[in-house]
């Protein structure tokens, strides 16, 4: 196969040249067109010309989306598939926007290791973890005098993104704590920020016994995890790292990979004593690691396999972005009179809502029911859950009719609470699902101003008029010490609801707001305070707001 390879070659541990490298390994001829340089509205002509089967793209920003749009037409039209491979993850950071704006999401498939909904987009995309590249993963000697610390943490310290920034922040800052002198951050600490590549990455994994990371785990329940993983196992030393989503169907938990999964940073701490004080055990699962990565997880691999996609047909016409803003599989059937009955698949059950505020509603239920929270029959079966924020009862009614045992559904709009109640009755729900006209509040006051209106009821902001007055009900009265599951969806109040809460259930669902009148600083507050008591993950930025997930276990 003839590759046109459209990215960043001029650094020789760019993610391009392993790629490229492994291509030709394989037996197929790349030619490589540096990112930013080429002409776009030549491109076609010159695949043409060169008798190039296939264009791969990575990392170009700022493309022009006109010119790259044609290109990736005009290749389609001469039978040419156009496919763009990437590491990062887009979903949940404030990169997103990009999916919209880039032709680097136009091409006839999309590869990246970040799962989130790109049918959203009208992206068709496969997912595919990271890989190394095996010619800098071989053997070198140890170097204590130049690498003597036990524990390393390897990667950008500040971080750039700040939907993760206080978690790494916070996981940092215990193990200087903890470790002193015998841990370090790298590359910041010693090489002044320039990156670590080749034998020098590879003679510090020779020399380090255990190397403490993570990966911007902002979109559960999506799966992504960065090139750190296998990028260290490949090179020998044991990784300590938070589990995520689908990495125990990828690594056999517990023999190729150590991973932390209780408490945040304690658990890491943990983990990490335990591999210092087992060297044996250490070395096995290590040297496992190492196996089973270049067996199967190079980027030989990698491209072998994405190639094979290619082969059986997936470059095909670029699908259509989901209307309305809701993901497939959801079903939606308007009934006479505004109602609506939505469904999920034949197995889910089914729901009927009147609506009070039409798309703003439309879209409050399917983020429920397209499991933007990914709330589980396992969760709430036989158990208490409370919904703070009710609206019109969509995360009320789905929990009940997943077999919750009681649910408390506050909501103070009385409009929407009158709908409430109505839907409850609709849907055969009323005998499981307590409704209470109330704002739930830090901590309780008597009554409480309330402004906005549907969607947007919240407790008044500096300046705002009072629409009416509700009872206030306090975070520790509202939820009950034997809640299992809280969702909270209250424009701001959850900020104050999270912070006076001192009993804490098994899960928390919850909506973040942000805008001019919210401290930024409160978001940061908020993720630590989480993420000290269990496992938080968020899709969304601080400055825009986004869901929340966070569990005990």
């Amino acid at each position: 196969m003839r590759v046109a390879y459209v990215g960043n070659f001029t650094r020789a541990w760019c993610t391009e040249v392993h790629v490229a490298a492994s291509l030709e390994e394989l037996g197929h001829k790349v030619f490589r067109l540096q990112e930013n340089s080429v002409n776009w509205g030549q491109l076609p002509l010159l695949c043409g010309r060169r008798r190039v089967d296939l264009l791969l793209w990575t990392r170009t920003w700022g493309t022009d989306m006109r010119a790259g749009r044609t290109a990736i037409c005009q290749l389609r039209d001469r039978g040419i598939p156009s496919v763009s491979f990437h590491l990062d993850r887009f979903h949940g950071l404030e990169r997103e926007p990009l999916i919209e704006q880039e032709p680097f999401f136009t091409t006839d498939l999309l590869v990246t290791p970040d799962d989130g909904p790109w049918a959203s987009y009208g992206v068709r995309h496969r997912w595919l973890p990271p890989g190394v590249f095996d010619r800098e993963t071989g053997q070198v000697p140890p170097n204590p005098d130049r690498w003597p610390w036990d524990v390393v943490f390897v990667g950008s310290h500040p971080y750039p993104h700040p939907e993760w920034e206080p978690v790494r922040t916070a996981l940092i800052e215990t193990f200087r704590r903890e470790f002193g002198d015998r841990f370090a951050v790298l590359p910041a600490e010693w090489t002044h920020r320039r990156p670590l590549r080749g034998r020098e990455l590879q003679e510090l994994y020779a020399t380090v016994p255990v190397v403490v990371g993570d990966s911007c785990l902002v979109g559960a329940p999506y799966r992504y995890w960065s090139d750190r993983i296998p990028e260290t196992l490949g090179r020998g030393p044991l990784l300590v790292h938070p589990e995520v989503a689908g990495m125990e169907e990828w690594y056999r938990h517990g023999e190729e990979l150590l991973t932390y999964t209780a408490g945040w940073p304690e658990g890491a701490v943990n983990a990490v004593r335990w591999a210092l004080d087992n060297e044996h055990r250490r070395r096995e699962i290590a040297d496992q690691g190492r196996a089973l990565v270049l067996s199967r997880d190079t980027y030989r691999d990698r491209m072998r396999t994405v190639l094979e996609w290619i082969a059986a047909g997936v470059h095909l016409e670029p699908i259509a972005p989901v209307v309305s803003g809701v993901a497939t599989p959801a079903g939606w059937t308007q009934l006479e009179g505004g109602s609506l009955e939505l469904f999920v698949d034949q197995f889910e059950p089914r729901a009927t809502f009147e609506l009070v505020d039409g798309l703003g509603d439309l879209a409050a239920v399917g983020e429920v029911w397209r499991r933007d929270y990914p709330i589980t029959p396992e969760m709430v079966e036989g158990k208490i859950v409370v919904d703070i924020g009710a609206n019109i009862g969509a995360f009320s009614v789905l929990a009940a009719l997943l077999g919750a045992r009681k649910v408390l559904a506050f909501e103070p709009d009385p409009e929407n609470y009158a709908v409430l109640c109505r839907n409850l009755k609709l849907n055969g729900v009323e005998r499981v699902v307590y409704p209470v006209r109330a704002a739930v509040v830090g901590h309780s006051g008597g009554d409480v101003a309330l402004a906005g209106h549907a969607t947007a009821c919240h407790v008044t902001r500096l300046g705002e008029t009072v629409e009416w007055w509700a009872t206030a009900v306090g975070a520790d009265d509202a939820i009950p010490t034997d809640a299992y599951v809280v969702k909270l969806d209250c424009e701001g109040g959850e900020y104050e609801i999270l912070d006076a809460l001192t009993h804490w259930p098994a899960f928390i669902f919850m909506e973040w707001h942000a805008g001019p009148t919210i401290d930024p600083a409160s978001w940061s507050t908020m993720v630590t305070q989480l993420a000290e008591q269990g496992r938080v993950s968020t899709v969304g930025t601080p400055s825009r707001g986004g869901l929340l997930s966070w569990s005990r276990y």
